[in-house]
């Protein structure tokens, strides 16, 4: 019997208890977008960085900090605190991996440059929220739980980006 305290009380005190019942689910409150909605310049709340989404494809100013899993794909020495690095590519919007059946909350960005170099990579952590009416576009740099995130607004009277050479 003592065991069985013990674990219980284990369990209570790390979390792991089932949920009980708390009353009705939450709504789904995921954005379900179409193309027409993401065309047209997006400016991210921390360095000012643009994005520019076309029926064609897509361009950024300020998109490095999407490679910090693949630094190989950047000029070497580049520092994604201090430099900026412009790329451009296609994209796709559609569900997330996890919710193949939910909403189109989620881009994938193909780029096929970086930096002013050519590179094949597939970005898909581009997800749609919401931000009380408007909807918000954002980039969670490293662990979702971190809060570590660039989140872009829209913005009607940005310019589009030119690609800088590298």
């Amino acid at each position: 019997m003592r065991a069985v305290v013990a674990v219980l009380c284990a369990l209570a005190l790390t979390g792991c208890v089932p949920p009980g019942p708390s009353g009705p689910p939450e709504p789904d409150n995921r954005p379900d977008l179409k193309r027409a909605d993401l065309i047209g310049a997006w400016k991210d709340s921390r360095r000012g960085g643009i994005l520019v989404f076309t029926p064609a494809g897509f361009s950024g100013d300020d998109l490095a900090y999407m490679f910090a899993p693949f630094p190989h794909d950047l000029p070497d020495g580049f520092d994604p605190n201090r430099d900026r690095a412009a790329g451009s590519g296609v994209w796709k919007l559609g569900p997330s991996i996890a919710d193949p059946d939910g909403p189109n909350d989620y881009v994938r960005l193909n780029f096929d440059t970086i930096a002013g170099r050519p590179v094949a990579a597939s970005i898909n952590k581009l997800e749609a929220q919401r931000e009380g009416t408007a909807i918000v576009l954002v980039f969670y740099v490293s662990d979702p739980d971190l809060n570590d995130t660039i989140v872009y607004h829209r913005c009607p009277d940005c310019a589009a980006p030119t690609p800088t050479p590298s």
